[in-house]
């Protein structure tokens, strides 16, 4: 073998036992602060980094608009004519009287289990316990409003007072004959016989309260829950 075969082989050996088979080499070292959180990689919520321009959340009124609310605000006229509708709202209701005592009462006003749907439901009037047949009177003078079925309600009547007050009476069994949209009801004067038309268990009166068209509880505003002397019998 020539003298450069036998250097070229004498390389190769030194080179190969020079080498570290993987499993014996050193670890890598960390790179520093790679086990920590960078400042730079923590970001600050995005209320904290941008402050909202003013007035973007909520809408702008146009100043015609607003001029004008203020204006009816600012109008002594206004206030006196809404303090004016608010009192004789409050005369009305007060003068209501109760069809039947408290003592006949089943279910009061707010959420209830309905008795029929089985399921939570909100009462917006009250119950009166009172046999089929009985006589169902005005809670106040007024005019009747409505007469009619409505679906869960049964046989209804609406009376309108007036100064944004009305009462229902709802699953009646009959109407008073003659009664009708438009007539001229005093307080007592009977309107209907109790029932149990419609969504209704057993015989029953569903008495409602509503100032402006909102039902309200009708024990919260009630000056007296003694039965009234009947006016008329039908």
């Amino acid at each position: 073998m020539s003298r450069s075969c036998w250097l070229l082989a004498g390389c190769v050996v030194w080179g190969l036992a020079g080498v570290t088979p993987a499993s014996e080499a050193a670890p890598a070292r960390p790179l520093a602060g790679a086990g920590k959180p960078l400042a730079s990689q923590t970001v600050a919520p995005t209320h904290r980094m941008i402050k909202p321009l003013a007035g973007v959340s909520r809408p702008v009124k146009p100043p015609s608009t607003i001029a004008s609310t203020s204006a009816r605000l600012a109008s002594p006229k206004a206030r006196l004519a809404q303090s004016r509708r608010e009192a004789k709202a409050h005369e009305r209701l007060a003068r209501l009287i109760a069809p039947f005592p408290r003592s006949t009462l089943t279910s009061h006003y707010g959420i209830r289990l309905n008795p029929v749907l089985k399921a939570l439901r909100i009462h917006r009037g009250v119950d009166f316990g009172v046999p089929i047949g009985t006589p169902v009177p005005a809670a106040h003078g007024g005019v009747i409003a409505a007469i009619g079925r409505e679906r869960g309600a049964g046989l209804i009547v609406r009376i309108n007072h007036g100064d944004g007050v009305s009462t229902g009476y709802f699953h009646l069994s009959k109407v008073t004959p003659g009664l009708k949209e438009g007539s001229v009801v005093r307080t007592g004067d009977i309107v209907g016989r109790v029932g149990k038309s419609g969504y209704a268990t057993g015989p029953n009166l569903h008495y409602e309260v509503m100032v402006n068209g909102k039902q309200v509880d009708p024990l919260m505003i009630q000056t007296t829950s003694e039965p009234i002397r009947i006016a008329r019998q039908p």
